[in-house]
C-alpha cells in the first residue's frame, strides 16, 4: 500500500493530476473525502447527485448529515469506532444501508470505505452506490409493500363488519401496493353472467363487465 502508484507514460500535455481529478469527476459512485471528525471536505457531483445537493453544498456538512434520523446516534458510535482501527471495506457486504437526502428522503445504497492513513493522508474516502434502482431491490422493495399492504387488508377483514367497508377500501389498498393508477374489485353476479364492479380507483362508478356465457375468453364492456 505505500508503494508509488506505477503507471504507463501519460500523452504529452496530460498529467496524472489532471488525471485523477477528472476520474474523481467522472466516476459513475459517489466520492466523499472525510476527515477523523466527520467532516466532509470533498464530495464528488456523482455523490451530490445522488444525495440531492447542489454544486458545492455537499463539502463542509457532517457526514451525520447523510445519516437517517433514526440511527444517527449509532452510526456516530460505529464511526468513532471506525476510526481508532480504520480498515478497507467493500461493497456488497449484505448491509442493509440507507442513505438520507436533502430533502429528508432516503435512498438505499452500498458503501466501501477505503482509509488513507497507509498513504500518509488523516481521511477516509466513501464510495457510495445508489441501489434502489437494482432489480433485485426493486423486487425485495415491491414483497415487502405487498406483504406490508395484504396485512392491512387482512386486517381491515377482520377488524371490519361492514362488507361494504371492505369492497370500497380493498381496490385503494391493491393499487397502493403494486404502485397503479386503476385497480378494480369485480363480484360475479349470481346468474355467473355478469361481473359487476363493486369497487374501484381511478375509475368512474357504474360500469360493468358482461360476458355472453359462463367462462367466455373474451369480455364485452356494457353500462349498469
Amino acid at each position: 500500500m505505500n508503494e508509488p502508484l506505477v503507471s504507463a507514460p501519460l500523452p504529452p500535455g496530460i498529467d496524472a493530476t489532471t488525471v485523477f481529478r477528472s476520474l474523481f469527476v467522472a466516476s459513475p459512485d459517489g466520492i466523499l473525502l472525510v476527515d477523523a471528525q466527520g467532516a466532509i471536505l470533498l464530495a464528488s457531483p456523482s455523490a451530490e447527485r445522488l444525495l440531492g445537493y447542489e454544486s458545492g453544498t455537499l463539502a463542509g456538512l457532517h457526514i451525520e448529515a447523510l445519516v437517517p434520523d433514526s440511527i444517527r446516534p449509532r452510526h456516530a458510535q460505529f464511526r468513532e469506532r471506525y476510526g481508532h482501527a480504520p480498515r478497507a471495506r467493500p461493497m456488497g457486504t449484505q448491509m442493509d444501508l440507507v442513505a438520507k437526502r436533502r430533502d429528508g428522503t432516503e435512498v438505499m445504497v452500498e458503501i466501501a470505505l477505503s482509509p488513507l492513513q497507509s498513504h500518509g493522508l488523516p481521511y477516509v474516502m466513501a464510495s457510495v452506490r445508489g441501489i434502489g434502482e437494482y432489480p433485485r431491490v426493486r423486487q425485495a422493495l415491491q414483497r415487502a409493500r405487498c406483504s406490508e399492504h395484504l396485512a392491512q387488508l387482512g386486517k381491515l377483514a377482520v377488524d371490519s363488519r361492514d362488507p361494504q367497508e371492505i369492497l370500497g377500501q380493498a381496490p385503494a389498498i391493491a393499487a397502493e401496493a403494486l404502485e397503479l393508477r386503476t385497480a378494480m374489485l369485480h363480484l360475479l353476479d349470481p346468474g355467473r353472467t355478469l361481473l359487476r364492479l363493486a369497487g374501484g380507483v381511478g375509475l368512474g362508478a357504474g360500469k360493468c363487465w358482461a360476458s355472453a356465457r359462463p367462462g367466455a375468453p373474451t369480455l364485452r364492456k356494457a353500462w349498469c
